[in-house]
């Protein structure tokens, strides 16, 4: 096991290696230029010089070598030096990585900003550990109570929900309407007395709370299942054979074992207390790492995007190699009791018939069929009804509330907010099919490739492990902004975008599918029936196109409800940031947006395109739900 550990662990520097590269080229290949913002009445040759000083004139692979000892040798000299005194070489002539917007070290930009982010980040993610372990003990100690059920519907419903969406109600609720918290941020007030301790306290409650919120609505259904897991194995029987009560059975027996894989998911959540921050900090103004990322990306600052970027990458890879040797743990502890593989009861029973029935038992994932049914028709079927056109514009009607020719009201310039909300419903649910196409087709074959030869087993796990490795959204954020107007002018302003973010958020998704179907693939091909096809020399192309995938389309179609949900928030946050769509070309991220900056004025206008979202994806995830349930052979059994 320690050979393991060490081997996963030493993987992680040259992993470390491959995405620093990948970071630098993305950003050494986008169409960007640091002078650009300057005047047009700079010469030429004054634009030269100044990209000569920045290094820009020296080849890709040189400037890379000099950012990575930079960043890998020379800014930890300087913390030592800085930090605690300890001079190691020339510490006052030894380079660092500057800044080209503000020419200070990027370093020191990035420590002045991560006290804001752990502040009110990193408390929410300690709220949402301390609220989901308790009610996720309770709802497994008294399943389909109505304290479970409740709690499993505001579990679904905040995992569901974006956090830019539950944002903007927060502020809605309790800054325009109740006015008992500021709007905004600020990272200027000093706690130097109590009324600024309060004052403090008072910014940092709805930030706190909205992502405590997702992160307990997440640990709290893991809580749940893992309690479940355990309450019915043996050795709680024999607790209870021997007259323990029921509380020392559960908080001492049951807990002490659910907990090891829930500090594994609280482990690998930890990057997201960085990548929440992004989206966060966006809706309050909070000053912190996720905000110097935006302003980075917009002013195409490269040095200060590919440092905060690398940093996310090391934390990410430092949880996965933590997660890994996590695992290796629990697997050398475990026990394994035999299992029985359940057989079909009956002859004419058949597989599907077995997965509706069951499916059917599922309430909420019938209603979220409904719904979902509802809305994709609504969106598809609604232009022709309701004929305004979106983009028609008519300033004596602007700010309009509901009428019977405008039903959802008008925006600041007239538009109907019912035309835009069908056809930005359009363009989402597009892109949430498009993108999980992508991703479902790669991470299938990249899967069923891994699993079934052992010689691309290793290469593709690998390549897999590096993709998850990657800092995922600051990468789409910075693919976007530095890409987005080469394929506008190649493709046009709508379809240049579209075909971008489509293929942006497929090719960064198919890492889950690929694990998953690799892992069912590792069982199915040591099943009586492939060895008996092997053996009478079937082709391997056809066993896998007749025996394998017929018999992992399970983990596929649960793969490809969760992916249409996940892309659609995704292009939803891109566009709340303002890097998707053009403002022409609603979306509902795109409509949810405009309307924040008329949040005072008209609530409605980020209302209701942040209730479709939610209602999509809550009614997708249901469903997902409700599949993982009917094709979990031991509850059809």
């Amino acid at each position: 096991m320690i050979h393991y550990i060490l081997r996963r662990t030493l993987i992680a520097i040259p992993t470390l290696l491959v995405i620093s590269f990948i970071i630098f080229a993305i950003l050494d290949l986008a169409p960007n230029d640091p002078t650009g913002n300057l005047p047009m009445t700079v010469p030429p040759e004054v634009r030269a010089k100044i990209r000569s000083s920045l290094g820009l004139d020296q080849p890709m692979h040189i400037r890379f070598g000099l950012w990575l000892v930079q960043f890998c040798v020379n800014e930890p000299l300087n913390i030592l030096y800085e930090g605690f005194g300890i001079s190691i070489g020339d510490a006052e002539n030894r380079t660092r990585i500057i800044s080209w917007s503000t020419r200070s070290p990027v370093v020191d930009l990035i420590i002045q900003r991560t006290p804001q982010t752990l502040w009110v980040v990193g408390l929410s993610y300690l709220f949402g550990i301390l609220i989901a372990i308790p009610i996720g003990i309770v709802s497994a100690y008294r399943q389909y109570s109505w304290f479970d059920q409740v709690g499993t519907f505001i579990s679904m419903v905040g995992f569901s929900v974006p956090t830019f969406f539950t944002g903007m109600v927060a502020i809605i609720i309790f800054s325009v309407q109740l006015r008992w918290f500021p709007m905004i941020y600020d990272t200027t007030l000093e706690v130097d007395s109590w009324q600024n301790f309060v004052s403090q306290v008072k910014q940092m409650i709805m930030p706190v709370a909205v992502l405590a919120l997702y992160n307990a609505s997440q640990l709290s259904r893991f809580m749940r299942a893992s309690i479940l897991d355990n309450l019915n194995l043996d050795y709680v029987r024999t607790a209870r054979s021997k007259g323990l009560s029921e509380r020392v059975v559960l908080l001492i027996h049951v807990l002490r074992n659910s907990l090891i894989p829930v500090v594994t998911l609280i482990a690998l959540g930890i990057p997201t207390i960085f990548s929440g921050a992004i989206i966060t900090e966006q809706i309050f103004r909070v000053n912190g790492l996720g905000q110097l990322l935006i302003i980075a990306i917009e002013s195409a600052d490269i040095p200060l995007v590919q440092t905060l970027t690398f940093i996310f990458a090391i934390i990410l890879i430092l949880e996965f190699a933590m997660n890994e040797n996590t695992q290796s743990t629990e697997i050398a502890g475990d026990e394994h009791f035999p299992t029985e593989e359940l057989e079909t009861l009956t002859q004419h029973r058949s597989l599907w018939g077995d997965v509706w029935r069951q499916f059917r038992k599922h309430k909420g994932a019938m209603i979220g069929v409904i719904v979902f049914i509802f809305i994709t028709l609504m969106v598809s079927l609604g232009p022709l009804l309701h004929d305004i056109e979106p983009s028609a514009i008519n300033f004596r009607e602007r700010n309009f509330g509901p009428t019977l020719a405008h039903p959802l009201g008008t925006d600041n310039i007239g538009h109907d907010t019912l035309a835009q909300m069908l056809a930005g419903g359009q363009v989402s649910l597009a892109v949430g099919f498009s993108a999980m196409l992508i991703a479902l087709l790669l991470g299938t074959l990249i899967g069923v490739l891994a699993g079934f030869f052992k010689s691309l087993d290793g290469p593709l796990m690998r390549l897999t492990d590096l993709f998850l490795a990657l800092p995922i959204l600051p990468l789409l954020l910075v693919i976007i902004l530095l890409f987005r107007d080469t394929l506008r002018t190649l493709y046009g302003p709508e379809a240049g975008i579209f075909m971008l973010i489509v293929f942006v958020i497929g090719i960064t998704s198919w890492m889950h599918t690929a694990r998953i179907v690799r892992s069912d693939v590792l069982g199915i091909k040591e099943r009586e029936f492939v060895i008996a096809a092997h053996s009478i020399g079937t082709r391997k192309r056809r066993i896998i196109f007749r025996h394998i995938l017929p018999n992992i389309l399970s983990p596929i179609m649960v793969s490809a409800t969760l992916g249409i949900a996940n892309a659609i928030i995704t292009e939803s946050a891109l566009s709340f940031l303002g890097l998707g769509f053009p403002p022409d070309f609603p979306t509902w991220g795109r409509l949810l947006y405009d309307g924040a900056n008329f949040i005072q004025i008209t609530p409605a206008r980020v209302i209701w395109p942040g209730l479709f979202i939610a209602l999509t994806v809550l009614s997708v995830n249901y469903i997902g739900d409700g599949l993982r349930d009917a094709l979990d052979p031991r509850l059809r059994g």
